[in-house]
Formats: C-alpha cells, structure tokens, sequence
C-alpha cells in the first residue's frame, strides 16, 4: 500500500496572482507544504501538480516529483476529484493505496498534525471513505434571506457557552483512498471521518492579501510548532 502525498499548485489565481510561488517569510509559499510533507516521513512519494514552469522547477529544487498538469485541468471550474482521477492512473495506484491533499494555500501545519491524521484514517479507513480535518468554532451562526436573519446552530439569547458548537472544514489535510475516488468519482465518498484537531491549524487559508499578512503572523508566532519534527 502506497502512501502519496498531493500538493495540487495552479498558476491561475485572479485574487492574488502567483501566490502559490510568492515569498512568504521569505520562502515560496508552496514550499511549506512540500517540506512538512517530506519531514513528516509517512509518504512513499510527494508529487507537485502544476502548470506553472516556476512553479515546477521549485519542486525539483525540493527533490519531490513535479508533474506538468494538463491544460484542461488547470482551469478555473477544474476540480480536484478530476485531477486526483488522472493521478491515480498517472502514477498507476492501486485500490488501497492512500492520496493525501496538502493545498499550498494552507501553510499551517506541523508534522504531528500529518502524522496524527495518517494514524486516524488507518485505524478507521474499513469504515470511512476519505479523512478531512476539522476545527471547532462556538460562533453563533444564520443566514439572512431578504434582510431577515435566521439563526442556524442556535436560538436568540442562549449563551454561548450553552451552545452545542459547530465544526468546520479548515483545509489543513484531506486523505482518501484511490478505490474511493475510482467508485464515487470523488476525492471524499459517501462515509467522510471528521478528525477534529487544534484550532491554531485552521486558523487561515490565504486566498488574498490580507489572509497571506495573518498567515504570515501566525506562522511566525507558532513556528516552534509549526517547524517541529
């Protein structure tokens, strides 16, 4: 059983251009992912999926596998389960071999956090499709529809602390198995393990100018963390 880990990096990005190669904390950003993946030691490969050339080079700078991605994955309604569909049968992986997804976007990961998840899905994955990561939040959530506000996970003046709370997908790492996405033709199926972790992990996904600012601060804050073995 392989164990692979998938750093997906497209050049496209109309809110903050080139951010997977930008310097952050004076490193491209995508390196970060690429380094706790190699530091963590559970993956027989790390790959790189891109369509950017620099983008491409840095990977080989790293020593990870860099694979140019086809064109018409790397459009902006591409998705993921798409790309990881060619993967699989690009890298020829079998029925239980394991894909992880480590988006660039998300630098905030230590190796524990990777190894703990890897040990969570093994011990589950009979049961469960697909692994993603999960932060809790105890916000009072709703939606408006025609300036009226609905509240979803709670009702008008109950404390917060009397509240059940509510979970959230933080990106941090995804993990599924090759038969998964080969029968659902999906990344995640029908049975999806929520492995709940600390919240410092889903604390941002930088997807503009302000995200990659906190990010930065973050990152420098907990970095004994986040730079552990």
């Amino acid at each position: 059983m392989l164990k692979i880990a998938i750093i997906p990096a497209r050049s496209g990005s109309k809110r903050l251009p080139n951010k997977n190669k930008r310097s952050f904390l004076g490193k491209p950003l995508i390196t970060y992912s690429i380094d706790v993946a190699i530091r963590s030691q559970v993956f027989d490969k790390v790959v790189v999926s891109s369509d950017d050339e620099e983008i491409l080079e840095i990977a080989q700078q790293e020593s990870v596998i860099a694979l140019r991605r086809p064109i018409h994955l790397a459009t902006d309604t591409s998705t993921l389960s798409e790309l990881f569909l060619y993967l699989l049968e690009e890298l020829e992986l079998g029925g239980d071999d394991m894909m992880a997804l480590l988006q660039p976007t998300q630098p905030l990961r230590s190796v524990n956090l990777i190894r703990e998840s890897m040990a969570a899905f093994e011990l589950n994955n009979r049961n469960f499709d697909s692994l993603i990561t999960l932060s809790k939040i105890q916000l009072k959530l709703g939606h408006v529809n025609t300036n009226q506000f609905q509240p979803v996970n709670y009702s008008f003046e109950q404390r917060s602390q009397d509240m059940q709370g509510c979970h959230f997908e933080n990106g941090a790492f995804y993990i599924t198995k090759a038969s998964t996405i080969r029968t659902n033709g999906n990344i995640f199926g029908s049975k999806v393990y929520g492995h709940v972790i600390d919240n410092v992990y889903g604390l941002i996904d930088i997807d503009d100018e302000q995200d990659f600012e906190i990010g930065e601060m973050i990152f420098d804050k907990h970095k004994d963390l986040f730079n552990a073995n």
